[in-house]
């Protein structure tokens, strides 16, 4: 036990949920984009429905949720975009609790934390996955609060 709590084996997984679930808005946004500025036509629509799939597996491997005896990392890794590699570090002694809908997980702050450019109460664990409660890393999160859900 550390300060009264479960120690916690570390964990990694991805932010976002299946690529299926990605897939769908990412090429959703694109085909209404070009529809608004006149580029719509079927070589188009195929040709970046073809992309985004890339596009989401693309996504889905750069953004990642680590659990580990100090807290909650999110880590964004780009092998192809140098210097993009960029964290956020919540300390445990920070979460409050984590709370969620159907497609979204979040972490409660006990207090307000610093967030790129903004101050925040919470931030996002998981995005457009309906098993978010279910991933090892938000059950990593679970088994060590001890009244994790808000």
């Amino acid at each position: 036990m550390i300060g009264g709590m479960a120690e916690v084996r570390p964990v990694t997984g991805p932010y976002c949920g299946p690529a299926s679930l990605l897939y769908i808005p990412m090429v959703s946004t694109i085909w209404a984009l070009l529809a608004l500025i006149g580029y719509w036509n079927a070589v188009t629509a195929v040709a970046t429905a073809l992309a985004m799939i890339a596009g989401a597996w693309q996504v889905r491997r750069i953004l990642a949720i680590a659990v580990d005896e100090f807290g909650v990392r999110y880590e964004f890794a780009s092998t192809r975009l140098a210097g993009s590699d960029a964290a956020l570090d919540i300390p445990w002694d920070n979460i409050q609790s984590i709370d969620g809908h159907w497609l979204f997980g979040s972490i409660v702050f006990k207090h307000p934390q610093k967030v790129g450019a903004r101050t925040k109460t919470s931030v996002s664990i998981s995005f457009l996955d309906p098993r978010w409660r279910n991933r090892p890393t938000t059950q990593a999160i679970v088994h060590h609060l001890n009244h994790p859900w808000e």
